[in-house]
């Protein structure tokens, strides 16, 4: 089974602590040397080589650490961006569920209110028909509910969403 980046990169990092440590323990070895003959740099080479061995796996180490940290930024980034167009598509998604809410409420307002026109219509007619003021009273009753569902109808003409 194939280890995660973030696995590989604990992994290495403690590699190369390992190595660091070794390194580091090899170069105080040679410190305490100081300068010596050349028979003495003679009998020392395996150490140094060694040293330098180190070294390079060091740096090999800290390399493939670098690419497995840029492999691991740039998955992050890709699923940064997968998440990023869902939370857009969900913004978009939610943009036309509450258009739609809107325009339903509106229309659902609109008729309520055509409904209690109605209705007061057919109050105003029914007082229309009692003596003696009743004609009056109603007659402008009923031009009052028409002028304010003309008032109204211009209104929501135009504030209806799209």
């Amino acid at each position: 089974m194939p280890q995660s980046t973030g696995d590989e990169i604990d992994q290495l990092i403690s590699e190369i602590t390992k190595l660091e440590v070794e390194r580091n323990g090899e170069a105080a070895k040679l410190e305490l040397f100081g300068t010596l003959t050349d028979e003495g740099r003679q009998r020392l080479q395996p150490l140094i080589r060694n040293l330098e061995r180190l070294n390079r796996e060091l740096d090999l180490k800290r390399q493939k650490l670098i690419s497995l940290e840029l492999l691991s930024i740039s998955e992050y980034s890709n699923r940064m961006n997968q998440n990023i167009a869902r939370l857009d598509d969900s913004v978009k998604s939610l943009g036309t569920t509450t258009k739609q809410l809107l325009r339903s409420s509106v229309r659902i307002e609109t008729w309520s209110v055509l409904l209690i026109l109605v209705a007061i219509t057919n109050i105003a007619l029914l007082i229309d028909t009692f003596p003696p003021y009743g004609f009056y009273f109603g007659t402008t009753l009923v031009a009052a509910t028409m002028a304010l569902a003309i008032f109204l109808w211009r209104k929501w003409r135009r504030v209806e969403p799209q």
